[in-house]
């Protein structure tokens, strides 16, 4: 087996928007092999390959080979979810004693934030960290879609030395979010 190539992160063109807005593919190498693709559509992990107990390397995630694959259909590969994961019972929820409709795209569901969730949008690269521990912080600020307030979300990928991934996210919001398991008064939980 030779040498592992030391750590690094390569940034390329992956596509274009219809609207004309270039979409990159950030591609951290970290040691033994290991790299993790992501992509600033839907900061989606377009893939991760890493070597199995016998030293073969494979791409262990489900991702698509082009943008416009990602365009035709939502299929969530790999993509950061929000505002709201998994879903919301009827499209409704209560907060803070109000009532809030959301967009059904899921039967009379919202699913996965919506027909324009996190994962349709053009994410923003903040940083890019080579060395050791390579590493990418993307960010994307929605605008109100039947929510309150405004969150600024932030993802960030790093190899680590073990051999797996982290995709942590936070969301600074001006408005409390929809509580985790927040359905509304009488509602079952959807099949």
């Amino acid at each position: 087996m030779t040498s592992a190539a030391a750590p690094r992160v390569d940034r390329a063109p992956f596509g274009t928007m219809p609207d004309g807005m270039a979409v990159e593919r950030v591609t951290l190498r970290g040691a033994d092999g290991f790299e993790a693709s992501v992509i600033t559509y839907g900061a989606a992990l377009q893939s991760l390959t890493t070597r199995d107990r016998v030293g073969r390397s494979e791409d262990v995630v489900f991702g698509h080979d082009d943008l416009e694959s990602y365009l035709a259909a939502r299929r969530f590969f790999g993509a950061t979810i929000g505002r709201y994961a998994n879903r919301i019972a009827r499209a409704r929820c209560m907060l803070d004693g109000t009532e809030l409709r959301l967009d059904a795209n899921n039967g009379a569901n919202m699913l996965h934030g919506g027909h324009d969730g996190f994962d349709r949008k053009l994410w923003r690269i903040v940083d890019l960290a080579a060395g050791p521990v390579p590493a990418l912080v993307l960010s994307y600020a929605s605008q109100v879609i039947r929510y309150v307030g405004r969150v600024a979300e932030f993802a960030f990928a790093a190899p680590k030395p073990t051999g797996s991934a982290t995709k942590p996210a936070t969301a600074p919001s001006t408005k409390p979010a929809v509580p985790p398991a927040t359905k509304p008064q009488g509602s079952e939980t959807p099949k």
